[in-house]
């Protein structure tokens, strides 16, 4: 899986704090929990707003309506 380009603000924030901005360089904690796979988000949010979560988790985001339609794909057509 391809990692999620950092902000510029972000960047900035990381090289001035004196930390390296290269994400190639940051070993993976094996005690952290793992990632989730979807976010539910139970409100309706904009497609921004989905792509923006889906930056910052790295996870897929579904807001009410993606859950339906992810659950009843066959009987929405």
């Amino acid at each position: 899986m391809a990692l999620p380009r950092k902000s510029k603000a972000r960047e900035r924030f990381e090289v001035a704090d004196g930390k390296k901005s290269n994400a190639a360089q940051i070993e993976p904690d094996l005690k952290a929990p793992p990632n989730p796979e979807f976010v539910i988000v139970d409100h309706d949010i904009s497609p921004s707003q989905a792509r923006n979560l889906e930056r910052a988790t790295g996870a897929q985001v579904l807001d009410r309506t993606g859950v339906i339609v992810d659950d009843f794909p066959s009987s929405c057509a």
